[in-house]
C-alpha cells in the first residue's frame, strides 16, 4: 500500500501506456495517493497528442514500448504538444540504447515497470520538482554505480571536486547542466549561441574526461556530483 498524502496542489499526470489493464491499476495506484492527479491516460501516442494540450500536465508517465507505436519516435511530439509537462519513462531495462535515447529526447528520467508503489510515486515527485530521476537498477545497468542504502536515488549531495569534475572547464559544465535539463545537442546550442557540431565537440571531450561511453552515463554521473539540481 501507498501512504496517502494531503497535498494542496497535487501533480498532475498524463499516462501513456497501450495495456489498458496497467492504465487503470496506475491510476486507481496515484489517485489513491492523494499526492498525483492523473488528468488523462491514452494506449497510443496517437491518442495522448490531442489531448495533452488541454489537460497540461505536469507530468507524462510513457511507456516505450506502445504496441504498434513507438513511444521513443513520438517523445519529441509528445514534449511538443506539453511543452510544460516532464516526461517520465516506464522502463524494463531491456534495451539501454533506447532508454539513453529517450534521455537525448528530453526525458527527464527512468523508473522500473516494477518499481513499488512509493518508488513510483517519489520518482513522478522528484520529476515533477524539476530532478532527474534513475532507479538504482537503472544506475546500477548503465553506469556501474549501486545505491549501497538499496533504496530509489533522489537528490544528489554535492561531493568534493574529483579529478574529473576538476577537469571539465567551465563551457564544459554549461554544456552538461543543458543536457541536464533535457536539452537536445541543437536546443543546448541555440542556447549557448554556438553550432551544434561545438556542442558535439564538447560532449566528445567531456566523455572522455569523465571517463563515461554515453548521454544516460554521463547523465548518472553529473547528477551524482551536483552538476544537475534537484529542485524541491
Amino acid at each position: 500500500m501507498i501512504a496517502r498524502e494531503d497535498a494542496t496542489t497535487p501533480t498532475t499526470l498524463f499516462l501513456i501506456d497501450d495495456h489498458p489493464v496497467v492504465r487503470e491499476g496506475l491510476r486507481m495506484l496515484l489517485e489513491q495517493s492523494g499526492g498525483v492527479h492523473v488528468v488523462g491516460a491514452a494506449g497510443n501516442a496517437t491518442g495522448a497528442l490531442p489531448l495533452l494540450p488541454e489537460r497540461s500536465p505536469d507530468v507524462v508517465l510513457l511507456d516505450l514500448d506502445l504496441g504498434d507505436e513507438d513511444g521513443l519516435e513520438a517523445l519529441p511530439r509528445i514534449r511538443a504538444a506539453a511543452p510544460g509537462a516532464r516526461v517520465l519513462i516506464l522502463t524494463a531495462l531491456r534495451d539501454r540504447a533506447r532508454d539513453e535515447d529517450a534521455l537525448r529526447a528530453g526525458a527527464r528520467g527512468l523508473v522500473l515497470k516494477d518499481a513499488p508503489a512509493d518508488v513510483l510515486l517519489e520518482a513522478i515527485r522528484t520529476v515533477a520538482s524539476g530532478g532527474l530521476w534513475f532507479d538504482p537498477r537503472v544506475l546500477s545497468s548503465t553506469a556501474g554505480v549501486r545505491d549501497r542504502a538499496g533504496g530509489p536515488r533522489a537528490a544528489p549531495t554535492p561531493t568534493a571536486a574529483t579529478p574529473a569534475l576538476s577537469a571539465l572547464t567551465p563551457r564544459e559544465r554549461e554544456i552538461v547542466a543543458l543536457i541536464g535539463e533535457g536539452l537536445r545537442n541543437e536546443e543546448a546550442a541555440r542556447r549557448l549561441g554556438i553550432t551544434e557540431k561545438t556542442v558535439r565537440n564538447h560532449l566528445t571531450l567531456i566523455f572522455d574526461k569523465v571517463g563515461v561511453s554515453g548521454r544516460l552515463e554521463l547523465l548518472v554521473w553529473a547528477y551524482e556530483h551536483g552538476l544537475v539540481p534537484h529542485r524541491r
